[in-house]
């Protein structure tokens, strides 16, 4: 190129937001023709055509037009829209259930009940001989499991895992590499270290577990670990080494941890660096809260007014699910537990048969095992049925819950896995499913579900978080629980308005000492979350959950002096139309309000549009997917948080929350470039393109917004504003 050659003027003829981004340097032969790259990708400046000289591609990233950007942002929807989460398989189970021929399903479970309980039958000579061939670790362990059967019925229904099968009968090996299942998406995770390397390590890591292990030796947890370890060595899950050289193994940390009235083990397999051996080629996946979710929007949406029966359902779970299935020869020979002998007062040294709670390798082996029976499930049972590790929750109608129930207890009894058949875990269909520490209300398709909170787990949060209240103090680690578990719990409740509580919570995890004074403000932010905890209501999931509209909105600030504010916004239907729009001068008093703390209000002008959208179409969008765009980085970020970092930005992001709570909005807000912006124009007071589309101009009450804006501290504290510090 000749030195003349200017790359910013030549950007200069693309539209505003254009980008370089990617370049390359050449030498050699160029040529192009009189029409400057008729016909082709390649559009050059005059100064490049020239043979036999050194010249530079440029890649440029242009924005869409906004007809264009709008055409795209509808196609691609709501990020995190619960329809994503059905497979077409699933979607036709959910027909034959809610909609379909009830004899039809009825006949097609007991026919397929009928048929492999005969093979069962006909193979029970050749299980025999294949459990009698096992390591004798895994004979105690897979008795009674039909694992013969279990292979056939996989590959009858074309179930990717092909190898499942051998993996059960020979045991689980829990360091290399994970086998490919070909079930969960593609995503490699590298074993960090090699099992050789761990064994190097052990050399010196050991004496360390050993004294963390001695360390623990007189709490009352330890005895109650110790007599759990009891027990396992009686079903022959663990057992008793005494002849292992601790510089030959790998070790990890046996401990227990106190939930409720129970004891739970943990075998800390990370502590030696075992699971650092372990490596994947997938991206394990579990069954959340949000498939059964999906689930039941689905039947609102496309049943919910037809529907002559209630929707009920129940949770089966698995009974010591990591000990129904045992490890390899190779992960058997190398891997030994630690744990508190509270008889002998001395550390144990203890052997694996059964999967270890604690090891990576124990995740992915039962997560196999778990999907494979919820395939067969689902494609063969046609059960309306997600899982979560050993948890199978299963809906259906009222009337069909007899046979559903039938057919899902068959299926644990027709493969020889153990399941809850009595006490708590155990409970009949009904309207109220509890599952994942969640309960879920069922009932009327037709008025739509509610999924939320225990009443005994928000009694539990609330007593936690009173206690700080109480003691004026909190430790940072306690701060640190403290906001994971709000965090869980804000995530199953409408709404953000708790973000910057959470914030509060977050800061003080940080502090630097033993036990951290509450000022006022953080008091208040305690306090709030208390708030939060007895009043936050359960979500709602309807028959418009699958919707999804769109909110372009933008603000400008023009003249020299800056004092001149303007904002706009466009609603976008779910089907792509144009439904409404507002575009307005910012009033003298919020422009006064914005300048005393900033030279360039244009962050806060940015933030406002936000909420005047919601409270012009709030009653529209209730219990609807949104997304909004704005081309505003800083406030993007500050919507996302859930906090501004101005007084007035905290202001308005508050007032947004509080009004994305009470309409109940899955809002996301997304980034799209100023020329693709279709609500610039109406920003700057000019509608013509979004008229033409079909838009209809929308006043603001602008009394109302900023009335809500610079209301009282008092009215403040309600939306959980805590005051912000510069």
């Amino acid at each position: 190129m000749r030195a003349d050659f200017s790359e910013q003027h030549f950007l200069h003829s693309f539209p505003k937001g254009t980008k370089v981004v990617h370049r390359q340097f050449y030498k050699g032969v160029f040529w192009v023709d009189d029409v400057n790259g008729k016909d082709s990708d390649v559009k050059c400046h005059d100064s490049c055509k020239l043979e036999h000289s050194a010249y530079e591609i440029l890649t440029i990233g242009i924005p869409r037009e906004p007809v264009d950007f709008l055409e795209k942002a509808v196609h691609a929807g709501h990020p995190r829209s619960i329809a994503i989460h059905l497979p077409q398989a699933v979607k036709d189970v959910l027909d034959e259930n809610f909609s379909g021929d009830e004899y039809k399903l009825a006949k097609q479970r007991a026919s397929f009940l009928w048929k492999w309980s005969n093979r069962a039958k006909e193979l029970a000579e050749d299980e025999r001989r294949l459990h009698e061939n096992m390591p004798e670790h895994l004979r105690q362990l897979l008795s009674g499991k039909r694992l013969l059967l279990l292979k056939e019925v996989l590959e009858d229904l074309k179930y990717p895992d092909t190898h499942l099968f051998e993996e059960i009968t020979q045991g689980f090996t829990l360091h290399g590499w994970m086998t490919e299942s070909n079930v969960f998406p593609r995503e490699t995770k590298r074993p960090e270290y090699t099992l050789d390397m761990v064994k190097n390590m052990a050399k010196g890591v050991n004496n360390m577990i050993y004294s963390q292990v001695v360390g623990t030796s007189d709490d009352d947890l330890s005895r109650k670990t110790w007599d759990k370890t009891l027990e396992e060595i009686d079903n022959n899950w663990v057992w008793r080494d005494v002849v292992s050289d601790v510089g030959d193994v790998v070790m990890a940390k046996r401990f227990g941890l106190q939930q409720k009235e129970k004891v739970r083990v943990i075998d800390d397999c990370s502590v030696g660096g075992y699971n650092k051996a372990y490596g994947t080629k997938e991206k394990l996946r579990v069954h959340a809260i949000d498939q059964l979710a999906a689930y039941l929007s689905w039947i609102c949406t496309m049943h919910g007014a037809n529907l002559d029966d209630e929707i009920v359902g129940r949770t089966y779970d698995l009974r010591s699910a990591y000990k129904q299935f045992g490890v390899s020869m190779e992960t058997r020979d190398v891997l030994r537990l630690v744990v508190w002998d509270a008889d002998q007062k001395r550390p144990c040294l203890l052997g694996v048969n059964a999967l270890p709670f604690g090891a990576s390798g124990s995740v992915s082996a039962f997560l196999r095992i778990s999907m494979a029976l919820w395939f067969i499930g689902t494609v063969g049972l046609k059960l309306c049925w997600t899982v979560f590790y050993d948890d199978f929750t299963v809906i259906c109608k009222g009337r069909l819950c007899h046979g559903t129930g039938i057919a899902a207890a068959a299926l644990f009894d027709l493969f020889g896995m153990w399941f809850a058949k009595d006490g708590n875990k155990a409970t009949p269909f009904g309207t109220l499913v509890r599952t994942l520490g969640l309960q879920v209300q069922l009932g009327s398709a037709a008025r739509g579900f509610c999924i939320g909170h225990t009443e005994e787990r928000r009694a539990e949060l609330k007593a936690a978080l009173q206690d700080v209240l109480e003691k004026g103090t909190i430790e940072p680690k306690q701060a640190e629980r403290l906001r994971g578990r709000m965090q869980w719990f804000e995530g199953y409740a409408f709404g953000r308005v708790a973000q910057f509580s959470l914030k509060v919570l977050g800061d003080l995890a940080l502090r630097k000492q033993k036990q951290v004074k509450l000022s006022d403000n953080e008091l208040h932010a305690v306090r709030f979350l208390v708030q939060r905890v007895s009043e936050a209501e359960a979500v709602e999931i309807s028959s418009v959950s699958l919707e999804t509209f769109l909110i372009f909105t933008d603000g400008a600030c023009e003249g020299e002096s800056l004092r001149t504010g303007s904002v706009g916004g466009v609603l976008i239907g779910p089907n792509g139309q144009c439904l409404q729009h507002f575009s307005s001068v910012v009033p003298e008093t919020f422009m006064e309000t914005a300048l005393e703390k900033s030279a360039n209000p244009i962050y806060e002008l940015e933030l406002l549009p936000i909420y005047i959208s919601l409270l012009l179409w709030g009653n529209k969008l209730k219990s609807t997917h949104l997304v909004c765009y704005l081309d505003n980085d800083a406030a993007r970020a500050a919507m996302c948080k859930g906090y501004g970092s101005t007084d007035l930005a905290q202001c308005i992001v508050a007032c947004t929350m509080e009004s994305e709570s009470q309409h109940k909005l899955k809002s996301w807000f997304a980034r799209v470039a100023t020329h693709s912006n279709i609500s610039d124009g109406p920003s700057r007071l000019d509608c013509r393109e979004v008229e033409q589309l079909g838009s209809r101009l929308i006043e603001i009450d602008w009394e109302n917004i900023l009335e809500n804006l610079f209301e009282s501290s008092g009215a403040s504290s309600k939306r959980g504003e805590h005051g912000h510090s510069e």
